[in-house]
């Protein structure tokens, strides 16, 4: 079993704290499109409110995406526990649609889900 990684460097913390706040962003902008569409009536949603929400999976994503895949020996921190968490909500309520523009992603949650094998023991 992996445990998960603690970073004790200033710079390192921040970084993994930064992916975090990142990924739960990421995860509340899926969230409240999916509540949108399933809590208020048809005639009360805004699309464009919608769109706004799926703009900032977007960026997350995008943002994500160009920090590149990290490669580490040691387990994973909270940054990349999140970052997992909401790529696997995108998975689960938007059928893995992201997975199509953001191949680098995919591949990194791939190899996470080897990695850390309570990720795929916890899937719905």
């Amino acid at each position: 079993m992996q445990r998960c990684h603690s970073p004790t460097g200033a710079g390192e913390r921040i970084a993994a704290l930064r992916q975090q706040a990142l990924a739960d962003g990421l995860l509340d902008a899926a969230l409240l499109q999916v509540y949108e569409r399933r809590f208020r009536p048809e005639t009360h949603q805004l699309a464009s409110w919608v769109d706004n929400q799926q703009g900032k999976v977007e960026r997350a994503l995008d943002a994500f995406a160009a920090q590149g895949p990290v490669q580490r020996d040691a387990g994973p921190h909270i940054g990349e526990i999140a970052l997992a968490a909401a790529l696997g909500y995108l998975d689960f309520r938007f059928d893995g649609r992201w997975r199509a523009t953001h191949p680098t992603l995919a591949l990194w949650l791939n190899d996470f889900a080897g990695r850390v094998p309570a990720f795929e023991r916890t899937a719905p």
